[in-house]
């Protein structure tokens, strides 16, 4: 999961976050991200070299969609390619109200423990951003909003499913929670405004 907006690009899945930039060079989209691992479980592991890499890509819109290529700056001659699709831009829903003290907008990794007696749980990224929620996993993506204030927040997603491998979980469902935070919350990414085409991706290719 990507958001991308305004020359910033954050996102990740399952293990890893990701952080980085874009521009626009007459009609190419020339990008740098960096990775850096947010879940500790030695099931996720990395495609490439290290936890910690930096990925270049480029390409252009086809449709809608953008078609990437790039490499690993650090794993020489690697070969990345790359479809990034909008979801649910239309959906995205009135943001709540953020107060004094309210949670700081910026990109968080989030772990989900099951509280009912299910032996569940899961791991992904999270934007807050002035009210609203956007982030996902490997399989899933969430849109929703939140409100906050005083130490507080209270959030509400709807959580959809945009790959199907056979071992995913085929699901939609509306998830509610509220939760208190530290005073110093600290953001993982500075803030950004609504964006204009959250993507799915998994890239890259040489750069030119």
């Amino acid at each position: 999961m990507l958001y991308a907006h305004d020359g910033e690009m954050l996102g990740g899945n399952t293990a890893f976050a990701h952080f980085g930039s874009y521009q626009n060079v007459d009609g190419e989209i020339i990008a740098k991200l960096r990775t850096r691992r947010h879940s500790a479980s030695p099931y996720h592991r990395s495609l490439v070299s290290s936890d910690q890499v930096t990925i270049r890509m480029r390409g252009r819109a086809e449709g809608q969609r953008y078609r990437f290529a790039g490499d690993v700056v650090e794993d020489l001659g690697s070969v990345f390619r790359a479809v990034m699709t909008p979801l649910g831009n239309d959906d995205v829903p009135p943001p709540g109200t953020v107060g004094d003290c309210g949670i700081v907008s910026g990109l968080y990794s989030i772990d989900i423990r099951m509280l009912d007696g299910i032996a569940g749980g899961h791991t992904g990224v999270m934007l807050l951003h002035d009210g609203r929620i956007l982030g996902g996993d490997a399989f899933f993506y969430h849109l929703g909003a939140y409100a906050s204030a005083n130490g507080r927040w209270k959030g509400e997603f709807v959580n959809q499913e945009y790959t199907r491998p056979s071992a995913s979980i085929r699901c939609s469902a509306v998830t509610t929670w509220a939760s208190a935070f530290p005073a110093a919350a600290t953001p993982r990414a500075p803030k950004l405004r609504r964006p204009r085409w959250p993507a799915s991706a998994a890239s890259a290719w040489p750069p030119r």
